[in-house]
This record gives C-alpha cells, structure tokens and sequence, in this order.
C-alpha cells in the first residue's frame, strides 16, 4: 500500500504558487498575442513571418502549461484535504 502524506503549509503555498505561474503564463501569451497581431503592419518581412509562425507554433505548449499548472494546484489542494481531514 502506498502511503501518500506532505506539509500541509508547504502544499498550501505550492498551490498558490502553481496558480501565480498560470496567471503569469496567462499573461505572458495574451501579451504576445497582442504584438504578434501586429506582424504584417507594424513589422514586415521574412523575420516578422518567421517570428509568427514560430510564435504560432509554440503558443499550444504555452496554454498546455496553463493548464497542467492550474489542475496540479487543483490537485495539490485535494491532497492537501485529504490528508488534512485523514490527520485529524
């Protein structure tokens, strides 16, 4: 049998963390969204396409990473519940 345990501040803390970093990556895509849009008017050329494409290409890993930040924080917070209500 598998026995799972932790610090409970030390999780509550990793949860926050975990949630900080989505919101920053969050903002970090919505930030390159924005001057990725100008591409074409503001920045032409192969360099500007080839920053987009690159862009457009890695933006998946970016949201990806949103979201396995978010549901580990979910998932942090869960245990930390259980183990919470275990010790008690």
């Amino acid at each position: 049998m598998t026995l799972y345990g932790g610090d409970l501040n030390e999780m509550d803390q990793m949860a926050r963390q975990f949630r900080t970093q989505s919101d920053q990556v969050r903002s970090v895509i919505a930030a390159l969204n924005t001057e990725v849009s100008k591409i074409g008017t503001s920045w032409t050329g192969p360099r500007a396409n080839q920053f987009r494409d690159a862009w457009e290409g890695s933006r998946p890993a970016f949201e990806r990473m949103v979201e396995a930040l978010m549901e580990a924080s979910k998932a942090i917070g869960d245990s930390r519940n259980q183990i919470d209500a275990a010790t008690r």
